[in-house]
């Protein structure tokens, strides 16, 4: 028998981006887009969505951070080699298991979808 809480397990960083990936392909599902999971850690992006249209989009998954209570901005660290290689980042805010929140936007820092508010959005390229 199983003595542990699930909610007391912590999972590895890498455990949280497959986690992520597969929330936000759900989600993305929901909204009616196709989308194909890449098979390797080591893809060039994590998504692929095809929208209604048969236009493919390379999405990118991060788990973002609130920084700052007065800001409230959402902070996004990624390498300098990922920039390019996405269409949408998609930004995990929270614990996906509990509902956390998806934003979406665009390579030029646009919001995807009409009613989300990206303003507070924040990336911070880590330089190796």
């Amino acid at each position: 028998m199983l003595n542990e809480k699930a909610h007391d397990y912590v999972a590895n960083s890498g455990t949280i981006g497959a986690i992520n990936e597969l929330y936000v392909s759900s989600d993305l599902m929901a909204k009616g887009l196709s989308i194909f999971r890449a098979l390797s850690p080591s893809c060039k992006c994590d998504l692929i969505v095809m929208l209604n249209n048969g236009e493919l989009k390379r999405v990118e998954v991060k788990t973002g951070h609130i920084t700052g209570s007065k800001t409230g901005d959402i902070k996004i660290r990624h390498a300098p080699c990922t920039h390019n290689n996405f269409d949408w980042l998609a930004i995990v805010l929270g614990n996906p298991t509990r509902s956390g929140s998806i934003y979406y936007i665009d390579s030029n820092g646009k919001s995807i979808f009409s009613e989300q508010n990206t303003d507070n959005v924040v990336l911070y390229i880590v330089k190796k």
